[in-house]
């Protein structure tokens, strides 16, 4: 940490703690919470620390299996009394692990329109 800021004290358990919470699809904010420290200092924790950022990345990792298996199994619950709401889980996917969705048209009296999902580690 830089000359002047408090050292900071994670709970013992704070690897178990941010993957338990990957394994239940919660994100950074919900991580930083469980361990008493603002967002900002979590990343700097995540910026400055290997084993921190380590431990952060699976436990990204989990999340996104979470969200991944959401997706899966929500394709497939349907029904009128439940949908699967496809666009707002690709909202999702697109804002907590960086999926993009582009559109292109082309007109030159063929209207094309080409959606590509990128997924990139």
């Amino acid at each position: 940490m830089d000359a002047g800021r408090p050292k900071v004290e994670l709970p013992k358990d704070w690897k178990d703690t941010l993957v338990e919470l990957g394994k239940k699809g919660k994100g950074p904010v919900h991580m930083a919470r469980a361990l008493g420290v603002a967002r900002s200092t979590f990343y700097l924790l995540k910026e400055r620390d290997e084993e921190f950022s380590d431990t952060f990345e699976v436990a990204m990792q989990e999340s996104q299996i979470w969200w991944e298996n959401a997706g899966q199994e929500g394709i497939f619950m349907g029904g009128k009394d439940n949908p699967f709401q496809g666009s707002l889980w690709s909202f999702q996917m697109a804002n907590k692990f960086g999926w993009a969705s582009k559109q292109e048209v082309e007109s030159n009296n063929k209207n094309k329109l080409i959606i590509e999902h990128e997924i990139t580690d």
